[in-house]
């Protein structure tokens, strides 16, 4: 099963990880809350295996990544991933809690899946 998401090249100890994952589009970005600095914003399509490398690749505070299908979402943090319903808020409490609990804010633990989902 594959999953798509987005992985930010900033957020990863090693950023060459991103040549091993299948991408799909890139962009780059400002950071809103760093004038001046700019994200690169890999869109990907991933094995569950592979969301288990992204968390266990990324940067150990200030960042997650979160991969979607039609059937599940999830949500990789820095060692750990989370699996929840993509459409089913009630189901993203515990990742949400965890998020907080190493000072992701709020606002950005939304786990938008939309864009993700290819029906």
């Amino acid at each position: 099963m594959f999953f798509t998401g987005i992985v930010i090249h900033e957020s990863l100890v090693d950023p060459t990880l991103i040549n091993r994952l299948t991408i799909k589009g890139g962009e780059v970005a400002s950071d809103p809350n760093m004038p001046g600095d700019l994200w690169h914003l890999y869109t990907v399509s991933v094995t569950e295996a592979q969301v288990q490398t992204i968390a266990n690749a990324l940067k150990p505070t200030g960042f997650y990544a979160h991969f979607g299908n039609a059937k599940q979402g999830l949500v990789a943090f820095p060692g750990k991933v989370f699996r929840l319903e993509p459409r089913n808020s009630a189901t993203w409490a515990d990742a949400i809690d965890y998020g907080r609990s190493i000072g992701i804010p709020d606002a950005q633990l939304d786990f938008t899946f939309d864009d993700l989902i290819d029906e």
